[in-house]
């Protein structure tokens, strides 16, 4: 049992998650398998303990035969009068087996996503004694985010023991994503009825392009209680 409580100790020790959702990179992408979010999202497991689970690389060796794997995400959205209906493709991968109990595999997938427009319905308003041209002025923003990071991977996976089996998965990142931002500037005048009325006067563009390449490991090793 002090093995079992060692192991739990472990896992919260090094479990971190990923701050690049939170700072404008995008939805992160990290299940392939519909088995495994039919139980609760879960990365390592998929519900059938002799079959692959395309999330963890410890896995594929349980296969004995090639697999050519594609998964698509299919979203159906319903807000009130409004529906969106979205499909994402996820992962293209293509394993084989290299010897007994033990695979390679080759594929590529989507890491992070984004796809974001926010625009600001309500103006701000700069007094004649601020403005640059003498007269009052008001301005709003909108904003845009989108492109995101991809990943080609190359994976072994082994088992080692009845128990114990092992994954090595080397991915090279690459991607674009372009920012966006608006200044709208507007004049400000009133009609007869003293309503404040905003009429157009210039646009600020501000468009920052970046490019992603980077290296990442995964070693994962898997233990059947």
């Amino acid at each position: 049992m002090k093995y079992i409580y060692s192991f739990i100790l472990f896992i919260f020790l090094f479990s971190q998650t990923s701050t690049l959702s939170l700072t404008g990179f995008g939805e992160y992408i990290n299940t392939y398998d519909a088995s495994s979010v039919g139980i609760a999202d879960s990365k390592f497991f998929n519900g059938y303990p002799d079959r692959i689970n395309f999330s963890s690389c410890s896995s594929y060796w349980k296969s004995s035969f090639s697999n050519l794997i594609m998964s698509i995400d299919v979203h159906n959205y319903t807000l009130e009068s409004d529906n969106l209906v979205s499909n994402n493709f996820k992962m293209l991968s293509f394993s084989f087996p290299v010897d007994d109990n033990k695979a390679v595999s080759l594929g590529m997938n989507p890491l992070l996503r984004s796809n974001i427009t926010v625009s600001e319905p309500d103006y701000v308003f700069i007094p004649s004694q601020n403005s640059p041209t003498g007269d009052p002025l008001a301005y709003n923003t909108d904003y845009s985010f989108k492109g995101g990071i991809s990943e080609f991977f190359i994976l072994y996976s082994s088992k080692i023991t009845d128990k114990i089996s092992f994954g090595f998965k080397w991915s090279k990142l690459f991607g674009t994503s372009k920012y966006k931002y608006f200044l709208n500037l507007y004049n400000i005048s009133f009609d007869s009825n003293e309503n404040i009325l905003y009429d157009f006067n210039n646009i600020e563009s501000f468009i920052n392009n970046q490019k992603y390449s980077s290296d990442k490991y995964n070693i994962e090793f898997r233990y059947d209680l």
